[in-house]
């Protein structure tokens, strides 16, 4: 806050607005740019996150794929391999909620 005593000396009033003029306008700018880098790396971080999902959602429908062609081309092995039909289709099931869950995002 400028003092009363400036009122007195217009051009020491004067320096001291353009002063406080130039720490707000300074002040303003670096605040700006930290805004501006924060956003910059909320969306690079989200990206990742995207891709990352994109990725795990590929990752789930070739796994689905690839459980039911086996279910359909090896029935009798199953059981031979330690595990039943009914757990491959019941892990089918989840793998299908997964992928829908993963659904809302864009790829």
């Amino acid at each position: 806050m400028i003092p009363l005593s400036h009122l007195t000396d217009p051009q020491e009033f004067v320096r001291e607005v353009r002063r406080t003029m130039h720490w707000l306008v300074l002040t303003t700018v670096v605040l700006f740019l930290a805004l501006t880098a924060l956003a910059f790396f909320s969306w690079r971080s989200a990206e990742d996150n995207r891709e990352a999902v994109c990725n795990l959602r590929g990752d789930l429908e070739r796994r689905v794929l690839a459980s039911e062609d086996f279910l359909t081309k090896h029935p009798d092995t199953i059981v031979k391999l330690g595990f039943t039909t009914q757990q491959v289709q019941k892990e089918i099931i989840g793998q299908r909620r997964t992928l829908n869950a993963l659904s809302v995002v864009s790829c």
